[in-house]
């Protein structure tokens, strides 16, 4: 039986190889068009590139709205001008998931030769396919679009050019490899490290220690011409080493103890043994070739957050990950090569049951991928909610009202939608009234024609800012302010937490108004909220839409939120946050005796399937939460701590 598995592995190994990375390519571009259809790319980086993408096949090269006015001041990623002709066969941002799709897909194959040249067929087509099942690949895959994953197969390219001694095929993939992004630099410098230590000829090692250094360097003054700070933005990252090079150069060299304080945490072990447990640890075994990711893996944990297991969750690790299969590569060899008394005794140990030890192998190959792969995530997501969500339709009709070409600012699920025109804003920019790490005022620009707003956005931001000590101030003062932008539009559309605004239209809707007096309440209420919010009660309109009535009996100090439940026998079912009043009158404003009139019109009866609950609404205070990825790669609120102000309102049961 092994000799016949050998033999077809011998005989029809590439083959194999290649019918599993075709398999890849379709089911992550087939993932990634229904997580796009759904809305599911919500962190911002797809639309930016999308929109550099598109403004540059307009000839406006670079172009960026989101954060203006280029995206030269992000990075410097010239291979955008390389994708470009085949960005113009279908200017979408489907085309550039398709084609991240398909180089992370095609990059097993340049693997694939590595180790067919340092190993045997079997090992090489067991290391092929440990590529398309690792987890990481599959999180780079959904999450969002980035270039890095080019550089990931150039650098399989360039290291198998390094193995076979084709120096001028090295010297071109290593320069294909820097145009991808700056900080592939510090790869490439570890290839000139590497052939030193490999004790190859000087022009092995002095081409790439010299391009790599130079081509950093410059590109960094370069990247600094588009900053708002002169400086390259990202530094912010390492600002607790000091506020510029000098000052940070000179604080790691001078500081040891708060440099090993910073790096000796659970974060970075917990994105070690993260990197490392879809391999079974077997890198450590030949760790030489660990260093061509020496530079990557330094830059990210001494960054202000380090190393976690949400950096291997997103983009992160793709840089991280041709290092660890070349060591891979070279530890099996290792092994094999070892004889049975060698005086290692993990390699020992292996080679007393070289059976168990495979099996272990594939075992952590296996559960890696089910366990942290997105790949469970999007076929959970195709049975629970199908191939379309709830509000996939009603976002579309939304989108549909706004002209191709008009100007707009969305909040972060619609960006990417919206993201093939010359003129697009983010509305958390619009929001905080500062641009990105909040190094410049900003304001809606005077051009905006449209506000397309899912107000669930504010609770994000409210996690996302408001929970985080450098954003914390800003936030509380942009909660009260950022409202004053909807003067001069009206709203013609709202649908749950979706709101469409258009500039100078009126408003057919009312969102929030202040009373002047108590008006009509059919079903009065007056609940006492922990001494500090009386609900008045509430109107019931047609379907579900409800006005809410609330005064506050003294001056609130605090942003309260709406918490709504739908409950059968007792057991939730259904539960959403909605922010309370939108956040267009935050609590903290509201003065006592005033009588605020909120109106929602909600939407769980797409939701939910139909059937009798008990509707109920809580006002709670989020004490703490934050910004996590959830299993398909998008992000999503989480809130870790709340509490609830007086007793439920209940509203009795409803039919759905």
């Amino acid at each position: 039986m092994t000799n016949k598995i050998k033999k077809i592995i011998d005989n029809y190994g590439g083959l194999i190889l290649g019918l599993a990375i075709i398999f890849y390519i379709l089911f992550f571009s087939l993932a990634s068009v229904w997580k796009y259809y759904n809305f599911g790319y919500n962190a911002l980086d797809l639309a930016i590139i999308n929109q550099a993408f598109f403004n540059s096949s307009q000839g406006n090269f670079f172009a960026l709205s989101i954060h203006p006015p280029t995206y030269l001041g992000d990075h410097f990623t010239p291979i955008l001008i390389l994708l470009l002709p085949v960005y113009f066969l279908f200017k979408h941002p489907i085309s550039l998931l398709i084609l991240q799709t398909l180089a992370l897909g095609l990059s097993s194959w340049p693997l694939y030769l590595i180790s067919k040249n340092v190993l045997n067929k079997n090992w090489a087509l067991l290391i092929g396919l440990a590529w398309l099942l690792n987890p990481y690949v599959g999180n780079i895959n959904l999450f969002e679009f980035h270039f890095l994953p080019f550089a990931v197969f150039f650098i399989f390219w360039i290291f198998y050019f390094f193995l076979t001694n084709k120096f001028w095929p090295f010297i071109i993939f290593s320069c294909l490899a820097l145009l991808v992004q700056e900080d592939v630099s510090l790869v490439i410098f570890m290839f000139g490290i590497l052939a030193i230590l490999a004790k190859r000829k000087a022009k092995w090692w002095l081409t790439p220690l010299v391009i790599s250094t130079a081509y950093f360097l410059t590109v960094l003054k370069f990247i600094n011409l588009f900053t708002d700070s002169g400086q390259y933005k990202f530094f912010i990252y390492y600002s607790w080493l000091g506020e510029n090079w000098v000052e940070f150069i000179k604080n790691l060299l001078l500081k040891p103890w708060a440099v090993a304080a910073h790096l000796i945490n659970f974060g970075n072990l917990e994105f070690i043994i993260g990197l490392l447990m879809p391999l079974a640890f077997i890198p450590l075994i030949n760790p030489l070739y660990l260093l061509l990711g020496l530079g990557i893996f330094t830059q990210l944990v001494l960054g202000s957050a380090g190393g976690s297991g949400t950096l291997l969750q997103i983009h992160y690790s793709a840089l991280l990950l041709p290092p660890l299969f070349i060591s891979t590569i070279y530890a099996i060899k290792k092994i094999a090569d070892s004889p049975k008394n060698t005086k290692n005794k993990i390699i020992k140990l292996i080679k007393q049951d070289t059976i168990l030890s495979g099996l272990i192998f594939l075992v952590a190959i296996i559960f890696s991928w089910v366990t942290l792969s997105p790949t469970t995530g999007v076929l959970s997501g195709l049975v629970k909610q199908g191939i379309s969500w709830p509000e996939t339709k009603i976002k579309n009709e939304l989108i549909k009202k706004i002209p191709v070409d008009a100007p707009v600012a969305t909040t972060y699920e619609f960006l990417p939608h919206l993201s093939s025109r010359k003129k697009l804003y983010s509305f958390n920019y619009v929001f905080l009234g500062k641009q990105q790490f909040l190094y410049k005022d900003y304001s809606l620009p005077t051009d905006t024609e449209y506000l397309l707003i899912d107000y669930r956005d504010l609770i994000t931001y409210q996690l996302q800012y408001g929970q985080n000590p450098f954003y914390k101030n800003q936030y509380n003062e942009a909660v009260k302010n950022w409202a004053k932008i909807l003067k001069d539009f009206g709203l013609i559309e709202i649908n749950d937490t979706l709101a469409l605004y258009q500039k100078g239209e009126k408003d057919e809707f009312k969102l929030v108004q202040i009373l002047e007096s108590k008006p009509e309440i059919k079903a009065a209420g007056n609940i006492i909220l922990a001494d500090e919010i009386e609900f008045l009660g509430y109107n019931q309109l047609t379907g579900n839409h409800f006005q809410f009535f609330w005064q506050a009996a003294t001056k609130l100090e605090k942003n309260y939120q709406l918490q709504l439940s739908l409950e059968k026998d007792g057991k939730p079912i259904y539960e959403e946050i909605y922010p309370l009043a939108y956040n267009i009158l935050p609590t903290t404003t509201w003065q006592p005796n005033q009588i605020i009139q909120t109106d929602y019109w909600f939407e769980f009866n797409k939701k939910i399937p139909p059937g009798n609950y008990d509707l109920k609404i809580n006002i709670i205070e989020i004490q703490k939460g934050g910004i996590e990825i959830d299993p398909i790669r998008s992000t999503k609120d989480v809130i870790d701590k709340k509490a609830i102000l007086g007793p439920a309102i209940d509203f009795g049961q409803i039919s759905i």
